[in-house]
């Protein structure tokens, strides 16, 4: 998506960039995937990367992390 969002040369200002955040990369490791705030930050920083963007208007939870509490999650996002 990075990709083709340079080589359109789009403005910024024109376009919406949401990416969503909850099965993590596939590693087996601790908060690789779920809802907690150390996965939020590490799974938005590593969508960042791949799409060559310094932000994203958007960050869509899309599916429920029931391991976690969801006010912890909102404070997360706010920060």
């Amino acid at each position: 998506m990075g990709t083709a969002l340079k080589e359109l040369a789009w403005p910024r200002d024109e376009y919406v960039l949401i990416t969503k955040i909850f099965f993590g990369t596939g590693r087996k490791e601790p908060n690789t995937r779920g809802l907690s705030r150390k996965h939020v930050i590490e799974g938005l920083k590593d969508s960042l990367k791949r799409m060559q963007t310094p932000y994203v208007d958007v960050v869509f939870a899309h599916r429920p992390d029931y391991a976690y509490v969801f006010t912890a999650l909102y404070i997360c996002m706010a920060c």
